[in-house]
């Protein structure tokens, strides 16, 4: 769970990382704004995107280890333009994310101003290797991902809300 930001200089900020009992587990400083974040099932990892301020605010996509006082240190930038509400955890340590062919100048700042057509790229966390692995047949946007227990299966709402699924092994 993450608590309420605060602002330091600009684009930057304090995320108080709170754990399921309530307690306070440390602070994560972030550079951008707008952020928004999804856990790992260990609640010990997360994404978070963030508008860059350095690249035109477009979303720019991280990693942290949020395990304890990390003070972003373990953090790493994944060289992805999305942002995290196109992601999914399918383990620990395994995302895929739907990244717009073309992020636009000031994408990091609301969904509504992306719009791209979306490829899946896969995310090993653990590593930082991102690589494509579905071009979706037919041109769309995508939300709402999410991977079948068995992990073969992409299942994503499309634009207008049908759902849709690419097989992943």
């Amino acid at each position: 769970e993450t608590g309420g930001a605060s602002s330091g200089s600009f684009g930057r900020q304090e995320i108080y990382l709170v754990g399921q009992d309530g307690s306070a587990t440390g602070i994560l400083f972030v550079d951008g704004t707008n952020f928004h974040a999804i856990w790992a099932t260990d609640g010990k990892h997360m994404l978070y995107s963030v508008a860059d301020p350095g690249d035109s605010y477009k979303a720019a996509l991280w990693y942290a280890d949020s395990d304890g006082d990390r003070n972003g240190d373990g953090r790493r930038k994944m060289g992805i333009q999305t942002i995290v509400d196109k992601c999914t955890f399918a383990t620990v340590t395994i995302a895929y994310c739907a990244v717009p062919r073309e992020m636009p100048a000031g994408g990091g700042s609301t969904t509504s101003l992306i719009t791209a057509y979306d490829d899946v790229y896969r995310l090993d966390v653990s590593t930082g290797n991102a690589h494509l692995v579905a071009i979706p047949a037919a041109d769309t946007q995508m939300f709402s991902l999410s991977v079948s227990s068995d992990g073969s299966f992409l299942y994503y709402a499309d634009g207008v809300g049908r759902l849709n699924v690419i097989r992943l092994e």
